[in-house]
C-alpha cells in the first residue's frame, strides 16, 4: 500500500490522497480488499493470484484495510495508513522569529 503515512498541518487531521494497493498470492482464488471500519469490500478479484486497486480518497486519523477471501471475514493481510498533524494552536509558533540583532 502506498502511502502509509500522511503528514498535514490542518487541525482536522485529514489528508486527500491517492491510495494504491498491489497484492499477490501464491494460490489462485477469490479475494477482496476491505476497509475495516465500514466493512465494505472496495474491490474483489475472481480467480486471481494478483491485483491492484487505486482511488482518490480522504483519510482521517487512521484507516485500516485488509485482504480477505471472498465471503470471509478473516483477514489474510492487513495494511494501515496513519495521518499525523503538525497543527498547533500555540500562537508563539506562528509568530515571525526575530533575529538577535533586530532592533525593531
Amino acid at each position: 500500500m502506498n502511502p502509509q503515512l500522511c503528514i498535514t498541518d490542518s487541525a482536522d487531521k485529514s489528508c486527500a490522497m491517492v491510495l494504491k494497493f498491489e497484492w499477490q498470492s501464491a494460490t489462485t482464488g477469490d479475494y477482496c480488499l476491505v476497509e475495516k471500519e465500514s466493512q465494505i469490500a472496495l474491490q474483489c478479484w475472481r480467480e486471481n493470484r494478483a491485483g491492484q486497486w487505486q482511488e482518490q480518497t480522504t483519510v482521517h486519523d487512521q484507516q485500516i484495510f485488509w485482504m480477505t477471501e471472498s465471503g470471509d471475514k478473516v483477514p489474510l493481510a492487513q495494511a494501515a495508513i496513519e495521518v499525523l498533524s503538525t497543527y498547533t494552536e500555540d500562537r508563539r509558533r506562528n509568530r515571525r522569529r526575530k533575529h538577535v540583532w533586530s532592533l525593531l
